[in-house]
């Protein structure tokens, strides 16, 4: 058995010879175990303060269960009646007057945690006392602690440990930019979601500078095993004290042990100066020189030998990342010692550099671009507080759009394509994979009265965060806060600015609020065509913001998009001129909006001027010829105008462009088909369904390519995977046309019967079921 504080080796019921701690404590002061579901509960250090599933606590909330315990108390899993939500309640008895520091902590740990807002740190939202109790209520993380994963899986990869301890480095970023050390970083602090998210728990110890201490100078404060040397003599601690347990974690979750590694009784804290940290290689030959250089650096004695902020170890980070993907880190370097401070990044990792070729140590948040140029999508900024402006976060995000996409070296995915149905079944990973994307940037505004918070995060497909950022001013700053915004992600991508891109940033989309709120309720209206009123509304909605800023372009090409689809839905030809007229005069006040003039080309080729559209969409590609969406439209446009060979040609730079994206392997495996070349059609539906495994029309497409090549049995294994993923008519007409074929009309009428079941308004079903029962009889 290890001790909990200092990780030396205790007998079974006894106490630690090196530091006499009870295997049942865990640290040195009062804190309390996270609130994650899944996770093992901690052991109570406090009077008993119990609860029975379904017990109300006061008036708010119902109890679920108990899900950890500590120093401070208890932590249920409850659920928040008045929000409909489930929540964490970190309860600890009040009153008692040998815990009045920890209840001032307590008090402390929620106005803390309440300064930082940021994905990869748990979100605190309320302290109250009820009937004598204290309570916290918290952000409610379903998945296990950091400690519970490394003891049921023992180790971690190279790359797995890397995409943590990122996650930890941006949350350590968000604190300690509020000035914030929170002392007391270590497995059990550090919680995995079910989605693979690090989230940083527990602020029961953090120190704000320049805020009353409430220990002493002197006092000995954090788990032993994870602690610091200057936290060890009661020295004064800073951001590196965090970097120093954070080197200490990565070290774990490495080899699996706790530093040193020898199973010693007493903590690298307490042992000799002169005694080191081993590289983790020592007991993982696999972890790689440069990794070793970073894990070493971190854990330092001195606090200037250390990487001075936890920007600077996530730029280490990625660059060992880097060097994982390009094979440099199967070398193993043998390092020079170092010879004094000013040498303590060249020592380290100059070697690894050479190798890799690399240019030079990347700024936090600033990820590798993707082999060409990023792709992101841009999902709606979320309001939350007491707003009128409900939906300014849909124009905030139309703005960010409207800012990256005129930059060449980026490709941005239209807010159409952003939220479609497919792509709105789900956020971070599931988005990111279903649009083929490199990065997703979503967010949130935060507004009480005229105070306006804006937060942003950019994630990668493996819903690691790349960068997060902090916008903070009144609503009179809206347009500095979309410009530092746009320049927050551009710089997170590292994309090179032109003068002229500069600019353009620093111009507001709109000049007044009250046209920018316009235009975001006229957004949302149209998302929802389907509910009655809707669009005529969006229409007053967008003329209300043209009133308001006659220049604003994207309310123009707002007002256009609604105008096509009151086309679409009276098929009154006068909207399609009104339509016409809105996207041009958008486009002569922003000529540099790409969306537009592909609105417009949608325009033309849907009231039968495939010409007009496919002009418009060759001038978007002269300028921004990195655009998928352009490429596949103008495919689809020549396909279906027999003009096989240029269509397909584009179908395949749109596949090239965006290899991820299953719209365009989809269309490229039409226009195959319907050109009769299914053999190639076959290769690409293959590709789709590798891609997309759940997607069930690729597997009826590819059924259907193998049908035109004469290959049933394959066709039918296919329709019958689509099946089995959804119910499809067209996969059941095709199933059944196999059958009718070979003469198995009674197979071919089930068949049938079931596409008319989801399909009974059409005619060709009926007449095939028709068919069917005749052979029959």
């Amino acid at each position: 058995m290890s001790c909990s504080q200092c990780g030396g080796a205790v007998p079974p019921g006894g106490s630690c010879p090196s530091c006499s701690g009870d295997t049942q404590g865990d640290s040195l002061a009062s804190h309390s175990t996270a609130a994650v579901a899944g996770g093992s509960p901690g052991r109570a250090a406090v009077p008993p303060l119990r609860f029975a599933p379904g017990q109300a606590f006061g008036e708010r909330y119902t109890l679920v269960e108990e899900i950890g315990a500590g120093g401070m108390g208890h932590v249920y899993k409850a659920i928040d009646v008045e929000l409909g939500k489930t929540v964490a309640l970190k309860l600890v008895r009040a009153g008692s007057a040998a815990q009045e520091q920890t209840i001032e902590r307590f008090r402390r740990e929620l106005s803390l945690a309440q300064e930082v807002t940021h994905p990869n740190v748990c979100r605190v939202y309320d302290l109250g006392e009820e009937d004598g109790t204290l309570f916290i209520s918290m952000e409610y993380v379903e998945g296990q602690s950091l400690d519970d994963l490394l003891q049921s899986v023992g180790t971690l990869s190279t790359k797995q440990t890397i995409a943590i301890g990122r996650q930890v480095c941006a949350g350590l970023d968000a604190i300690h930019a509020r000035h914030i050390v929170h002392r007391d970083l270590k497995p059990a602090n550090v919680m995995i979601d079910r989605f693979g998210h690090a989230i940083l728990m527990d602020f029961g110890l953090a120190y704000h500078h320049g805020r009353e201490r409430l220990t002493g100078e002197g006092a000995i404060l954090g788990t032993l095993a994870y602690i610091s040397p200057e936290q060890a003599h009661g020295q004064p601690t800073d951001a590196r004290t965090d970097i120093h347990a954070l080197g200490l974690v990565l070290f774990e979750m490495l080899t699996g042990r706790r530093p040193p590694g020898d199973g010693g009784t007493a903590p690298l804290a307490l042992r000799e100066p002169s005694e080191r940290c081993p590289p983790p290689s020592r007991f993982s030959p696999d972890v790689p020189a440069g990794l070793d250089a970073v894990v070493l650096r971190c854990v330092e004695r001195e606090p200037a030998r250390r990487f001075d902020s936890a920007r600077a170890l996530d730029a280490a980070l990625a660059h060992a990342a880097a060097d994982l993907s390009s094979g440099v880190s199967g070398r193993r370097l043998h390092l020079p010692a170092r010879r004094g401070p000013m040498a303590t990044v060249a020592a380290a990792v100059v070697a690894v550099l050479a190798l890799a070729g690399a240019g030079g140590w990347w700024a936090m948040h600033r990820p590798r671009p993707a082999p060409n140029r990023p792709v992101v999508a841009v999902l709606p900024l979320e309001t939350v507080g007491t707003s009128a402006d409900d939906h300014l976060g849909i124009g905030m995000a139309d703005t960010l759009i409207a800012h990256l996409a005129a930059i060449p070296s980026l490709t941005v995915v239209s807010r159409a394509a952003a939220m479609s149905d497919g792509a709105a079944r789900g956020r971070g990973r599931r988005l990111a994979h279903d649009l083929g994307v490199d990065y997703v940037v979503s967010g949130s505004i935060l507004r009480d009265d005229r105070r306006m918070l804006i937060t942003a995060t950019l994630l990668r497909p493996d819903d690691s965060v790349a960068w997060g950022g902090e916008y903070d001013g009144t609503v009179d700053d809206i347009f500095s806060l979309q410009r530092r915004l746009a320049e927050g992600v551009t710089g997170a991508l590292n994309v090179s600015l032109t003068p002229a891109d500069r600019a353009r940033l620093a111009r507001p989309a709109a000049t007044n609020l009250a046209a920018l709120s316009a235009y975001s309720e006229g957004q949302a209206l149209l998302e929802r065509p389907d509910v009655p009123g809707n669009v005529s509304r969006a229409v007053d909605a967008f003329r209300a913001a043209i009133a308001r800023d006659p220049k604003f372009a994207l309310a123009h090409a707002g007002l256009g998009r609604a105008y096509w689809q009151q086309y679409k839905e009276t098929k009154d030809p006068s909207w399609t001129k009104q339509a016409v007229d809105a996207v041009t005069e958008a486009l002569q006040l922003d000529p540099d909006q790409i969306d537009n003039r592909v609105a417009l080309a949608l325009i033309y080729d849907g009231t039968g001027r495939p010409d007009a559209a496919i002009d418009e969409l060759r001038k978007v590609l002269a300028r921004q010829p990195s655009n998928d969406d352009a490429h596949r439209q103008l495919g689809d446009i020549l396909v279906d105008n027999s003009r096989w060979e240029e269509g397909i040609a584009e179908l395949r730079r749109a596949v090239d462009l965006r290899p991820r994206f299953g719209a365009n392997l989809s269309h490229l495996g039409y226009a195959l088909v319907a050109s009769g070349r299914p053999a190639e059609a076959v290769d690409v539906y293959r590709r789709l369904t590798d891609l997309q495994p759940d997607n069930s029309r690729g597997f009826q497409a590819l059924g259907t390519a193998y049908r035109q090549m004469g290959d049933d049995e394959r066709a039918l294994q296919n329709y019958q995977r689509a099946l089995a993923l959804g119910r499809d008519s067209k996969a059941y007409a095709n199933m059944g046309a196999i059958y009718f074929a070979r003469g198995r009309f009674a197979e071919a009428a089930d068949a049938y019967q079931e596409a008319v079941r989801l399909e009974p308004r059409s005619a060709l079903m009926q007449r095939n079921l028709g068919d069917a029962y005749a052979r029959l009889g």
